[in-house]
């Protein structure tokens, strides 16, 4: 018994020794164990260092890479605070502030691309908070632009706005090239437009409350799409629709003359349109041109309904809407459009005239 407990005693030595490794250290001093700051966050900060500013910005970003700001930025009068000069710059304001000054951030240089603006608030620019007219393909994200002199947040062709709010500047946001798609984007308060769109502009979910001209201007704009949108209590009209606009499942209310008002070729359903025209005498769906499909819509409470006869407004196909309540009229429609059965008060009667492509009125 003792023979085999002596054994187990020198085995177990045997391991504990193999587990402890040398006991000797190397000579010279011990080298790091550690990544260096630079490897677990490669990223620049912009400081007067790294982004030495001149005359036109008080920083300038002039390589590629990630870059942030340590802490809030206040701008200087006739400068910008951040001019990005590279393409594939990522910016991340990181929950700061960058205010006063000429503009917020700008980028400047032919063709650049590849700019990821993000995290943070930029404010009273005297012009502009954040332009990135030259860029294309830039994606901007969680900014507030607030009371900046002219455009919140513009942006060039090709180009995402994600989770951005323009609040009190003089337009909200502005796309000045084609494709560019707005998603989950307020525009609020501001003293013209709250969007104003380019060709092939898209508005995914976005909300334009209180601005002083329309809420989304797409008039001028061939080929938008409003989808999942409120647009209520803007100026004049909550939006407008340019060539071959397709606006659909939107809530428009409140606004001070149209609620949505359609150029050709437009798309128009299931929108509710409400109690527009506070201003003027206004209509739910406004029509201006001709060749527009109108169906399937809710309008209640406007001065006009449907209206669409205004000279060389022909040739529009006006099916399935509902209409209640509208002061002036629920259809004012010319007789040169494609008007379907209107079905008045069709309780009365037991839908039994009714078709599957009729309107209704009550």
């Amino acid at each position: 018994m003792k023979h085999g407990f002596r054994t187990m005693l020198a085995l177990s030595a045997v391991i504990a020794a193999a587990h402890a490794g040398d006991l000797t250290p190397p000579a010279g001093a011990p080298a790091p164990t550690m990544k260096t700051l630079q490897q677990v966050e490669p990223r620049t900060p912009v400081n007067s260092t790294n982004t030495p500013g001149n005359p036109d910005a008080k920083f300038r970003i002039t390589q590629p890479g990630s870059y942030y700001l340590t802490g809030p930025l206040t701008g200087a009068d006739g400068k910008a605070g951040i001019l990005i000069l590279s393409e594939n710059v990522t910016l991340d304001l990181n929950g700061f502030a960058i205010s006063g000054g000429d503009t917020g951030v700008r980028a400047e240089g032919a063709a650049l691309q590849g700019l990821t603006i993000r995290n943070g608030t930029i404010t009273g620019a005297a012009n502009f908070g954040l332009v990135l007219s030259s860029a294309d393909g830039s994606r901007v994200e969680n900014i507030l632009a607030s009371n900046n002199g002219l455009t919140g947040i513009q942006v060039g062709s090709n180009s995402l706005v994600i989770d951005c709010v323009g609040r009190n500047n003089g337009t909200g946001f502005y796309a000045s090239g084609g494709s560019v798609a707005f998603v989950r984007c307020v525009a609020l308060g501001n003293a013209t437009n709250g969007f104003r769109a380019s060709d092939a502009s898209s508005f995914e979910a976005c909300r334009a409350e209180e601005n002083a001209n329309s809420g989304i201007d797409a008039d001028g704009a061939y080929d938008a799409v409003i989808r999942n949108c409120i647009l209520r209590d803007n100026g004049i009209n909550g939006a407008t629709a340019g060539l071959r606009a397709i606006v659909t499942d939107c809530k428009i209310s409140y606004n001070g003359v149209d609620g949505l008002r359609l150029s050709s070729f437009c798309i128009a359903s299931r929108n509710a349109c409400n109690n527009n025209g506070a201003i003027n005498p206004g209509a739910g769906i406004y029509v201006a041109s001709l060749g527009n499909r109108i169906e399937d819509n809710m309008l209640i409470g406007n001065d006009y309904g449907i209206r669409a006869d205004a000279a060389g407004v022909t040739d529009n196909m006006i099916i399935r809407n509902t209409a209640r309540a509208n002061s002036l009229s629920n259809y004012l429609v010319g007789a040169s459009n494609e008007l379907a059965t209107i079905v008045t008060n069709p309780g009365s009667n037991g839908y039994s005239t009714a078709t599957p492509w009729s309107n209704f009125s009550y």
